[in-house]
């Protein structure tokens, strides 16, 4: 058997392109779970804001809601309270008109409602006593707006009679001062 020594230098292999190209593709890899972790990050985040948003919009309705609630309330307070001072009694009401009728005069009709004020006929003898009394109406401290609607004469068995339609509106506190001054 023979030994063989062979002593030319033999080539180095170039190990640098191996060596980078497996460090290259190790930060490739490392770069690309990076930019994974912060997508994920990042979409988690959004999830988050998108559940903070969806809280505060809830919240944000439920305050709109209840600031409703408050207004409502407090309007519904203000016309009770509007109510409450301009009620009076509609009887004493007819007896003060009724008190302003000329002699021979009555009412055929009487209507009141609270928002939509008074509208009543009256028949009398004579134009001037519808005149008088529509003069009556309009010097009253309670009264407010007389507006005569129609007049029309019918004839009858006892002679002429004139109807005459007024609607007028009624101040309710100055009714029910004018009242308590006469109780």
């Amino acid at each position: 058997m023979t030994v063989e020594i062979n002593f030319i230098a033999q080539e180095k292999k170039n190990r640098l392109i191996p060596v980078t190209a497996v460090i290259l593709l190790i930060l490739l890899f490392i770069s690309i779970g990076l930019l994974y972790c912060k997508r994920t990050y990042l979409e988690n985040q959004v999830e988050d804001m998108q559940e903070q948003w969806n809280a505060n919009n809830v919240e944000l309705s439920d305050q709109t809601a209840n600031q409703k609630r408050l207004r409502d309330r407090n309007e519904l307070e203000e016309r009770v309270k509007t109510v409450e001072t301009a009620l009076f009694s509609t009887t004493d009401l007819l007896e003060e008109i009724g008190d302003l009728l000329p002699e021979s005069g009555y009412l055929s009709s009487f209507q009141f409602d609270q928002m939509e004020g008074v509208e009543l006929v009256m028949e009398v003898d004579s134009l001037s006593e519808a005149a008088a009394f529509s003069d009556a109406l309009t010097n009253q401290p309670y009264i407010q707006n007389v507006a005569i609607d129609t007049i029309y004469s019918n004839e009858t068995a006892n002679g002429k009679i004139y109807q005459s339609s007024y609607r007028l509106q009624v101040d309710g506190q100055v009714f029910k001062e004018v009242m308590g001054d006469e109780n």
